[in-house]
């Protein structure tokens, strides 16, 4: 599956390096893209614990999470 990160703007920066290197370490995620210009990080993952893990370690590092395609495509069905 994939999803796409929007980050709340904050007072750090959005770092591409710093994030693709902590998610390069995980398991179950890949092709990891991150646009600073926007404050989006999108992925691919295995499963839905996988995101659990993915927003925690985006708040360990500052940041949090305002939207999730992944559950914003879930709204949207019937």
């Amino acid at each position: 599956m994939k999803t796409t990160f929007e980050i709340l703007q904050t007072i750090s920066p959005l770092d591409k390096k710093v994030i693709l290197e902590r998610f390069h370490n995980m398991r179950n995620i890949w092709n990891v893209k991150v646009e600073p210009k926007n404050r989006l990080i999108s992925f691919e993952y295995l499963n839905a614990a996988v995101l659990k893990i993915i927003r925690k370690e985006i708040n360990d590092m500052g940041l949090f999470v305002m939207n999730d395609t992944h559950h914003l495509d879930n709204s949207t069905k019937p």
